[in-house]
């Protein structure tokens, strides 16, 4: 409320706003993709089982994603999002149905998912987290750059 209003003739989505979808999309894609390579040649699962890590960090990762949402001027731990109960919820409820997708009989045949090995649960969590861990790398190099620019002009 303290901002002035947008422009009525500017655009909603701006060019950096652009940008930075195509970047974390660009990211998800390639940890999804990572995981599926990491398991089919370091794990040496089926195509199968691969496509099911896949499935897993893919969500995942967009579970993760909304973390990455904060202002960047804000803390890591303590911001907006992680104070916010209905991401913690939405995020909850997700994991859930994730979970029964994996595990629940009925949904996983239609979904063409396999039993993982508990290796292959790791692989998927942690290439989830990759997205995330850049996203935050990203948002603290933005604010010592934020910082830097304001000393410089002070």
């Amino acid at each position: 409320m303290t901002a002035p209003p947008r422009d009525p003739s500017k655009p909603i989505v701006t060019r950096p706003i652009w940008t930075t979808i195509v970047l974390h999309s660009l990211v998800i894609s390639g940890a999804t993709l990572g995981a599926f390579i990491l398991a089919q040649n370091y794990l040496v699962l089926t195509s199968q089982e691969a496509v099911t890590v896949s499935f897993f960090t893919l969500a995942f990762a967009q579970m993760w994603h909304v973390f990455n949402m904060r202002d960047p001027r804000s803390g890591v731990f303590l911001n907006e999002i992680t104070r916010n109960k209905y991401v913690w919820t939405a995020f909850a409820l997700s994991s859930g149905l994730l979970f029964l997708a994996l595990f629940l009989p009925m949904a996983v045949a239609p979904l063409d998912l396999q039993i993982l090995p508990p290796d292959a649960w790791m692989l998927g969590a942690g290439m989830s987290l990759v997205p995330l861990g850049i996203g935050q790398i990203t948002k603290a190099l933005s604010r010592l750059r934020h910082r830097q620019n304001h000393a410089h002009s002070s």
